[in-house]
């Protein structure tokens, strides 16, 4: 990779952030996130991936999730700053929502979030089954998990600017937002699991995802349900 050039010399396309949204899709504002009070060490070290899926999550709850693990938490006149880093502030990362049948607020099916507004928008109105989650995702008890939070990454966003070094990058920050998902679900006493693994492969949940698996294409999902065997408390 050679050196960047100036940054008053950069082209329009390194200095543009893209917002994915579906303009044409009705859009779910969500609500504001929960007012959480953990200690940030204490979490660290309760943190683990769990798989005791019990029941539902509320929409608020997957308000917080989204906001502080992707969403934008900080704003100046002329800077939007998310919930984690990114290389040149490229943010190729896109991030979709996959509800289960009857454990929801929502209706299932596939959303997308919209970082900028922070809301959400169904793309896809599959009803997925207990059966269909257990094929679909290689990880114990998919067909209990309340929801599943997918990553996406359109590479060309950071290549564009780094090269092929882009792809590490992308992988990087998709790792920060999975730690970022795992250790709100703790502050949250909510479980969560990580997925990297497909049942049949990657393209089954690209199409789904109305994505091309080249230009955009599924890296990451978390699968998230309510503890079996802890209870909601935010004040300590």
């Amino acid at each position: 990779m050679q050196p960047l050039p100036p940054e008053t010399k950069w082209p329009k396309e390194w200095r543009t952030v893209v917002y994915k949204t579906y303009p044409r899709l009705r859009k779910i504002q969500l609500p504001e996130p929960i007012d959480v009070r953990r200690d940030l060490l204490e979490v660290i070290r309760k943190r683990e991936s769990r798989r005791n899926f019990a029941s539902h999550i509320t929409l608020e709850e997957l308000s917080t999730l989204l906001k502080y693990s992707c969403g934008i938490v900080r704003e100046t006149k002329h800077k939007k700053s998310r919930a984690y880093a990114s290389a040149g502030a490229r943010y190729p990362l896109e991030t979709y929502i996959l509800t289960a049948v009857g454990n929801n607020e929502l209706d299932s099916g596939i959303y997308h979030y919209n970082v900028k507004e922070h809301s959400i928008s169904l793309i896809n109105k599959t009803i997925f089954s207990g059966d269909m989650l257990d094929e679909l995702f290689l990880v114990k008890n998919a067909s209990k998990a309340s929801v599943f939070v997918i990553t996406t990454a359109v590479f060309q966003r950071t290549i564009n600017k780094y090269g092929n070094r882009g792809y590490r990058f992308i992988l990087l920050e998709a790792g920060e937002i999975n730690q970022n998902l795992s250790l709100i679900a703790e502050a949250i006493s909510l479980s969560c699991c990580s997925v990297g693994a497909l049942g049949d492969s990657d393209a089954k949940l690209d199409e789904m995802l109305d994505i091309d698996g080249t230009t955009e294409s599924f890296i990451h999902a978390a699968s998230i349900g309510r503890s079996v065997d802890k209870s909601l408390d935010l004040s300590s």
